[in-house]
């Protein structure tokens, strides 16, 4: 029974000793008619059983208060004088302990056990332990940074008060947010030699894990390690190479590390994913869009002009087919990206056809012409483009003064339409 119910308990027996009392009240008024007489006795026992159980909770109170009180002061001194980062989760359980011991003596506050001056006392003892658990850990790094400060300049750049405080944090789980360039390395190198000198709980270099994601970062740490702090004997590993050893010790290591199952494996998950999942499909399908254009886009810009670059810029479609421009590779993109009756369209890109000389895309299977005309909506060609306006429209004029046939449609298409394109219908 904890504190909470005894003074609950003793909260019922208190009013079955009122009860009672009153009862014995009415019975002094029955005695004068004598009738009370013969339950005079049994009303005074069952209040002296009530007075006597009060009294032995009241007493089991006081004494399981004290002892949880002596418990919370004992913790604290603990934590007080241990030298060692306070873990969240036994800063979070000291806490609650202390605030339940709160609640109890309000409980007992109300119900008048112990006298108003110890209940001060104990009140304002609670809140100085609350205190001193709620800033253990910001009083201890602060310490810290002060006493391992010979750590802060050793290696090829000064750590800053954040960077001192994510190495010298000793959380069983700590999560440090940083950007590219920031010095995560060089932390993660001081942590490690903050954590062989630290006193009193240092820890051996062979019982160190550190994960990099290149075999270049991994002996780039050894290194520093080595030639900054002399540290040698560290586990520093690749997240893939730690997956083999975890695989290899499981016993799961044949099916994975066979270098000619590796290519199957993938094969296999990426045709899953693209028949069942669609929001993958379509992630993908941007990705393998945007994979050509994205890197050559970006070296060319870094060199020459936005004019001089959209001259000489390669557009690719998913394909490996050259296109003109980003518009004609939008509309090849799509098509080959899209069905028509439920089957795949076969495109062909610019052939050369008599009369028509080379219209941009041909569905040879529906004897269809697309010709894309790249106008912006003044009517006028791109300043990238090989012709003039005037030689562009002539050949606009051309194509559309060809005669029309049941075999040959041709459809047309303004570049200020291409947001249009996939609404554009294909059944026939």
């Amino acid at each position: 029974m904890n504190l909470h119910q005894a003074t609950i308990e003793l909260q019922e027996k208190s009013q079955e000793l009122r009860r009672q009392y009153r009862l014995r009240t009415l019975r002094r008024i029955l005695r004068l008619l004598l009738v009370g007489f013969f339950i005079w006795k049994d009303l005074d026992t069952k209040i002296l059983e009530l007075i006597a159980s009060k009294d032995r909770i009241i007493s089991d109170i006081r004494r399981h208060f004290k002892q949880a009180s002596q418990k919370i002061y004992e913790r604290v001194q603990e934590i007080e004088n241990s030298g060692t980062y306070l873990i969240h989760a036994d800063k979070e359980r000291s806490l609650a302990a202390i605030k339940s011991l709160g609640i109890d003596l309000t409980d007992i506050d109300e119900n008048g056990i112990f006298e108003l001056e110890y209940v001060l006392a104990e009140k304002e003892r609670l809140e100085r332990f609350h205190d001193i658990v709620e800033n253990y850990n910001r009083k201890f790094v602060d310490r810290r940074k002060k006493r391992y400060a010979y750590l802060w300049n050793k290696g090829l750049l000064s750590l800053d008060d954040e960077q001192q405080t994510a190495i010298v944090t000793d959380d069983k789980h700590n999560l440090v947010v940083a950007a590219a360039g920031s010095g995560k390395t060089e932390v993660l190198i001081t942590r490690i030699a903050y954590l062989k000198a630290r006193d009193p709980d240092g820890v051996k270099p062979h019982r160190i894990l550190a994960i990099a994601y290149q075999k270049k970062d991994v002996k780039q740490i050894e290194q520093r390690l080595e030639k900054q702090y002399g540290i040698t004997g560290v586990n520093v590993r690749t997240f893939h190479g730690l997956g083999i050893d975890v695989l290899r010790r499981a016993g799961k290591m044949k099916s994975i590390i066979d270098k000619n199952e590796r290519p199957r494996i993938v094969k296999s998950t990426y045709q899953d994913k693209l028949k069942f999942d669609s929001d993958f499909y379509q992630t993908f399908l941007s990705y393998v869009k945007s994979l050509h254009e994205t890197e050559v886009e970006e070296d060319i810009a870094n060199k020459v002009s936005t004019l001089a670059m959209k001259k000489t810029l390669p557009y690719t479609s998913i394909d490996d087919t050259h296109v003109q421009s980003r518009a004609e590779k939008e509309i090849l993109d799509f098509l080959l990206t899209s069905k028509l009756n439920g089957n795949p369209i076969h495109v062909k890109y610019e052939p050369q056809i008599e009369d028509l000389g080379k219209p941009d895309f041909f569905l040879p299977e529906y004897d269809l012409f697309i010709e894309h005309w790249g106008l912006s909506k003044n009517g006028e060609v791109p300043e990238w483009f090989s012709q003039s306006t005037v030689e562009y429209k002539e050949n606009m004029e051309r194509k559309n003064g060809l005669p029309r046939t049941i075999n040959y449609l041709l459809r047309l298409l303004h570049t200020n339409m291409m947001r249009t394109i996939q609404k554009i219908s294909f059944n026939y």
